[in-house]
């Protein structure tokens, strides 16, 4: 049976309904396809783009590579699907966003991605839970909360995300407590603290801080894997996940005010005076023997030194009832700092910066510091929860 051959002038486009492109049609999806192509690796070129050929498929492709992009798109294009996509690359293109458009998801949804977009939030949507979130992502958003928002609680929820949003506090609300919640966090906050308030205690918890931060960044250059062509013949595969292993070199600024950072025989005298006290506050009358015997090796366990400290004002007096002793017992405050951690302060082995370089006296020096100030959760507020 002969095979039946289609007839040579058959357009199989012709059963879908599909026309045939001319040659300037052609051009034209090619002209499109090279702009999508250069704004996915630079979204800001929309500017470059004449204005006629900003399509919603031209913007996207520049929204989704970076949303600032968002200012060169058409004014009457730049509807709630735009506009979304720029705020899921950065949130700070909220400030090109039409102002019939910033409702409270829309501005929360930027908040969500950059804190400091709080700033182009419209005034009356700017109440504690919106200025909650922004801090939450940028605590330098404290800078745009509204003056009657700026509580306490508010200004501690900023210092706990990031110290450094000390700078924006009113004095009147620089504490010592949030002075040193400050500078638990971040190093440079100590730039920002009040002459009357800056103790030993805040200088030394700040070089912690900042001490810390240095470890964070060597931490993720370092598990950056290197060339993985050297790395195989100069490791075997079996240490390939060692990456920490690698050298790096500490960033030379290093995060603290200089002329507020204590010098190393300071640090040294502080924080023996600091394990003093506790050693006597904790009544372990045998702590220098346990300490040695650990030291020695002439002990393998470790120990736990402990002290319990009531807050101030508790209780009720006697015949006060069971309800005062009950509260009395809800407000004691006790804190547990390792044997061994806190033996290796007195040989006080130091970095160039005063710093205890053995990780367990590293740890016992910021838990004593932490007791000196008395804080723990219950004091400053409640736990952070996100208000989404």
């Amino acid at each position: 049976m002969a095979v039946q051959r289609p007839d040579p002038g058959f357009d199989p486009r012709e059963l879908t309904g599909e026309k045939e492109l001319d040659e300037a049609e052609l051009q034209a999806q090619k002209a499109v396809a090279r702009r999508i192509a250069m704004l996915e690796e630079n979204g800001m070129k929309l500017a470059s783009v004449d204005e006629a050929d900003r399509t919603v498929e031209v913007c996207r492709a520049a929204l989704i590579q970076n949303g600032m992009a968002l200012q060169y798109v058409p004014e009457d294009m730049r509807d709630m699907y735009l506009c979304q996509k720029a705020l899921r690359t950065t949130g700070l293109a909220l400030q090109y966003v039409p102002m019939s458009l910033r409702s409270r998801p829309v501005c929360l949804l930027a908040l969500r991605h950059d804190g400091l977009a709080l700033q182009y939030v419209p005034e009356d949507l700017r109440d504690a839970a919106v200025c909650r979130t922004a801090i939450l992502q940028n605590s330098c958003a404290l800078h745009y909360v509204p003056e009657e928002l700026l509580s306490q609680e508010m200004c501690t929820y900023a210092m706990r995300v990031d110290g450094r949003a000390l700078e924006f506090v009113p004095d009147a609300l620089k504490t010592p407590e949030l002075c040193f919640e400050a500078c638990r966090t971040n190093g440079l906050a100590l730039a920002w603290v009040p002459e009357p308030l800056l103790t030993g205690l805040l200088r030394v918890r700040a070089l912690f801080s900042a001490r810390e931060h240095v470890l964070k960044v060597m931490k993720v250059v370092c598990l950056t894997p290197p060339d993985w062509e050297e790395l195989s013949r100069m490791k075997p595969r079996e240490e390939w996940g060692k990456f920490e292993k690698w050298s790096f070199e500490p960033p030379a600024d290093f995060p603290c005010p200089q002329e507020r950072m204590p010098g190393a025989a300071e640090v040294a005298a502080y924080l023996t005076s600091l394990a003093d006290d506790f050693v006597a506050r904790s009544g372990m009358e045998d702590f220098p023997a346990r300490a040695e015997a650990v030291k020695t090796g002439k002990s393998g366990r470790g120990f736990w030194v402990e002290v319990r400290e009531k807050e101030a004002g508790d209780g009720g007096g006697e015949g006060a009832g069971e309800g005062a002793e009950e509260a009395k017992v809800a407000k004691e405050h006790k804190i547990s700092i390792y044997g061994p951690g806190l033996a290796l302060l007195y040989e006080m082995q130091q970095d160039e910066h005063g710093l205890p370089d053995k990780p367990g006296a590293f740890t016992a020096a910021a838990q004593l510091m932490d007791w000196a100030a008395g804080w723990h959760e219950a004091r400053l507020c409640e736990p952070l929860t996100s208000a989404h």
